[in-house]
C-alpha cells in the first residue's frame, strides 16, 4: 500500500510539472483563441454581408465579433469594414447502406467563402475558402436523436468554422500596421 500511495505522489509531481513548462512554453488548447485578436482599423464597425443574415453562421459571427470588441452594424452605410459571406453551402450525403439498401452512415459537409474589404472598396482579406466535414453513423431503431444528433454535429461545425474565420482575420491582418489589439475570451 505504501508503494501505491508513493507511486502516486510521483506521477501526480510529474503530470503537475509537465503541466507547467506546457503552460510556460504558451501552448494551448485548439479550439481557444485566447491570443490577442488583431483587428484592422477598417474592422472596428463591421457590416456582415450574407445572404442568409440571420443563419446559423452569421449570427455565431456576429456574436463572436462583438465579444472581440468589434461594433457590427446593419447599416452598411456606417460601417467602416465589410465582412463578405460570398458563399455558405451545406451537404449532406450517404456514405454506407446496410443490407437492406438503408442508410447506415453519412457525411455533412460546410463550406463557406469569404472575404473582408474597407468601406470604399479595399480589399483588406481576399477571398478565403474553408470548409469541414463530419462523419457519423445513422441508426434506423432511433431516428429522433439521430436528427438530434446531426443538428448537434452542424451546429458544433459552424463553430470551428467561424474559429478558423477569426484565425484568417488575426492570422492576415496582425502583420498589418493598422491593426489594434484587442483581448481575446476563450470561445
Amino acid at each position: 500500500m505504501y508503494k501505491t500511495v508513493k507511486q502516486r505522489s510521483w506521477v501526480g509531481g510529474l503530470l503537475l510539472l509537465l503541466m507547467g513548462v506546457l503552460s510556460g512554453c504558451g501552448y494551448h488548447l485548439r479550439g481557444s483563441l485566447d491570443q490577442p485578436l488583431y483587428i484592422p482599423a477598417a474592422m472596428k464597425v463591421t457590416f456582415i454581408a450574407s445572404t442568409t443574415p440571420n443563419g446559423e453562421l452569421s449570427r455565431r459571427l456576429r456574436t463572436n465579433l462583438v465579444r472581440y470588441g468589434v461594433e457590427v452594424t446593419t447599416n452598411r452605410a456606417e460601417a467602416t469594414g465589410i465582412l463578405q459571406i460570398i458563399d455558405e453551402r451545406f451537404r449532406r450525403r450517404v456514405l454506407s447502406v446496410d443490407g437492406g439498401a438503408k442508410e447506415q452512415e453519412f457525411e455533412l459537409f460546410l463550406q463557406v467563402t469569404f472575404k473582408l474589404s474597407s468601406q470604399d472598396g479595399l480589399e483588406i482579406i481576399e477571398t478565403q475558402t474553408l470548409s469541414i466535414d463530419r462523419n457519423y453513423l445513422f441508426d434506423k431503431n432511433d431516428p429522433l436523436g439521430k436528427d438530434k444528433e446531426e443538428s448537434v454535429i452542424r451546429q458544433e461545425m459552424v463553430r470551428n468554422l467561424v474559429v478558423r474565420m477569426l484565425r484568417v482575420i488575426r492570422a492576415k491582418t496582425a502583420a498589418t500596421s493598422g491593426a489594434s489589439e484587442v483581448e481575446t475570451p476563450t470561445l
